[in-house]
């Protein structure tokens, strides 16, 4: 399903996902690394790591749902419905305000990455997460699957921030000390 979207669009600097079995799949990770895209998965078991895209999904279903209703399909949507909620959300709101413009126009007015964007954003993104794997280890803490997932969120974000590609503008969703940690807290 994305292969037509890159095609008409290019390929995005990163692919923010759940840990759903699709997005782990040794394809989907070789067709990550031939159109160079760095994956960014949620925590495991992190589900308001997601909240954006849950957000996304019921403000879409909500849309669908009144055009359906309005052509007297409460519960009968089309696909003609599920488009033109999608034209709707796209061509005809302001989520950040007038001044900003649509989600359309924003996608519209957009540069593309390049190349050598792509490769300088890959390059410093692993270049930290190596300097946040040496620290651990300087620590003393054991590169398990986990931290080094934590490490590469970290790294992505870090990157995606210094490079301009990324503002935040609320505060972060924290994840949970696992038990041993808090145990160990006094």
């Amino acid at each position: 399903m994305l292969q037509p979207l890159v095609l008409e669009h290019g390929a995005p600097l990163v692919l923010k996902s759940d840990n759903g079995s699709a997005f782990k799949s040794g394809d989907f990770g070789a067709w990550l690394t031939d159109h160079q895209v760095v994956p960014l998965l949620s925590p495991v078991r992190m589900p308001r790591y997601n909240g954006a895209c849950e957000a996304g999904i019921g403000a879409a279903k909500r849309r669908t749902e009144y055009l359906a209703a309005r052509q007297g399909r409460y519960l009968d949507w089309t696909t003609d419905d599920l488009h033109a909620a999608q034209r709707w959300a796209n061509e005809a709101s302001y989520p950040g305000g007038f001044a900003a413009g649509t989600p359309a126009s924003r996608f519209a007015a957009r540069v593309p990455i390049n190349d050598i964007e792509r490769d300088t954003f890959r390059a410093a993104g692993l270049q930290y997460e190596r300097e946040l794997n040496q620290e651990a280890c300087t620590r003393g803490d054991a590169l398990t699957d986990m931290l080094l997932a934590i490490h590469h969120r970290r790294a992505v974000r870090h990157v995606l921030v210094e490079h301009g590609y990324l503002d935040i503008t609320r505060r972060s969703v924290p994840q949970p000390l696992p038990a041993k940690k808090c145990a160990k807290i006094k």
